[in-house]
């Protein structure tokens, strides 16, 4: 049966086939097959392929989203929420590291704060389930995930860290975590690989915070 062609069909075939296959099964002659039209018409909405897995990508980074602030309103201290983000963070991405690396590190991630509105605008009921405040500054303009904002400027705020050396804790963790995601990448399933990365990915988080924290 045909179904209606509109970007957030798109969308939603892409989440759809993403979640049951994985990354690599989408393509936009399977997107054509799937929605029974011709594949070119995925290039009326969108750019190209990978501007379509970047909105679809939005479900998988909404997640994230939601975990930050159930993450301060449990944690004790903004840098155990700080901490406790990060944790959420390294688990959701390294479950579909695809997905994030093609979002925060691929073609359009300079364009994320305006992909994450053009995704809450095709499915608003998914934003009534988020923190109005981090929605916000997510979708801000020029919001993009390489840049720490969503997190760390509750630490500056509350004193953990000077306000200059903020920038530096968030592009060099953000850095790291770039270099780890590749390696999550590339070893594959192996469990063992997996929680040898995450433990050294918190090394390295908690003696970069532990140098720029204030004395």
């Amino acid at each position: 049966m045909r179904k209606e062609i509109s970007a957030v069909n798109f969308v939603r075939e892409a989440i759809h086939i993403i979640t049951e296959e994985g990354l690599p099964a989408l393509s936009v002659r399977r997107l054509g097959r799937e929605m029974h039209c011709n594949s070119a018409s995925v290039y009326y909405y969108f750019n190209d392929l990978d501007e379509l897995i970047a909105y679809a990508s939005i479900k998988y980074f909404n997640q994230y989203v939601a975990e930050v602030s159930r993450c301060y309103k449990a944690a004790p201290d903004v840098l155990t929420g700080y901490r406790r983000a990060w944790n959420s963070f390294i688990e959701l991405s390294f479950e579909t590291p695809l997905i994030y690396e093609r979002l925060l590190f691929g073609k359009y991630r300079d364009r994320l704060g305006e992909i994450i509105r053009g995704y809450n605008r095709m499915f608003p009921e998914k934003v009534e389930e988020l923190d109005p405040d981090i929605v916000k500054t997510v979708t801000a303009p020029g919001f993009s995930g390489y840049y720490d904002h969503l997190v760390l400027s509750h630490c500056v705020d509350a004193g953990m860290f000077a306000k200059e050396d903020g920038w530096i804790i968030g592009r060099t963790l953000n850095s790291l975590y770039g270099y780890f995601l590749r390696d999550r990448i590339n070893c594959g399933e192996d469990k063992e690989k997996i929680a040898m990365l995450k433990k050294e990915f918190f090394v390295c988080l908690d003696r970069t915070l532990e140098v720029y924290r204030v004395k």
